[in-house]
């Protein structure tokens, strides 16, 4: 996965739900470092929360712990009180989602991904935009994810992110984060809607993740 990231200022994220995510998470950033988990406030991103994951990072990231999942994200099948690795079908597919995870956790930048998903037999997303942002622990509370996701709605599937197993796994973008984000605004119904309906339109392949 290392050979495949880059650096990208903030309009890397080509995704609205996912780039307003960002510029929450950026206000609430500390000089420092990372915000903590007790700066967040649902109240203030409501539109996106169908879109969004909060998770525990134990272990060094080896083990992630789903404390709240997004209705559009829980889609198929809710990992909600799991551990990632329960969660995931196993196989290369698994494999592939444990390592992001595990990698988005052990920084301290903000990390931006999409891959384009191949199957021969069960169909489920074709593309997957996430975006991992970190929030510090305490000694009551550990590391954890702000995590948006956004699945490809072009085509009906038959299963979700949780449930298919893709053969081929390709990514498009993987780029950790930096810069200054544009101001805080309050995302509309509207930037909600497009992106729930978006039909996304991959660039082509530069690099293949090999099973």
């Amino acid at each position: 996965m290392h050979d495949t990231i880059c650096s990208a200022r903030p309009d890397a994220i080509n995704d609205p739900v996912l780039s307003a995510l960002y510029r929450y998470w950026a206000r609430l950033r500390k000089s420092d470092g990372p915000p903590l988990r007790s700066d967040l406030d649902p109240v203030e991103i409501p539109q996106l929360l169908p879109y969004v994951l909060l998770v525990e990072c134990h272990d060094e990231g080896r083990r992630i712990k789903f404390r709240l999942v997004g209705t559009d994200v829980a889609f198929g099948s809710d990992p909600t009180g799991r551990f990632l690795q329960d969660a995931v079908p196993k196989g290369p597919y698994g494999a592939h989602i444990v390592e992001l995870y595990r990698f988005a956790a052990n920084g301290e930048a903000a990390l931006y991904s999409e891959f384009r998903y191949g199957y021969t037999r069960e169909t489920g997303p074709r593309l997957i935009k996430r975006l991992f942002l970190p929030l510090i622990g305490t000694a009551e509370i550990p590391r954890m994810m702000l995590v948006g996701q956004i699945r490809d709605k072009s085509i009906q599937v038959e299963q979700s992110a949780w449930q298919a197993g893709p053969g081929q796994i390709d990514v498009l973008k993987l780029c950790q984060i930096a810069g200054e984000a544009a101001n805080w605004y309050e995302t509309s119904d509207c930037d909600v809607q497009e992106a729930s309906n978006n039909v996304f339109r991959p660039q082509p392949v530069s690099h293949r993740k090999r099973a």
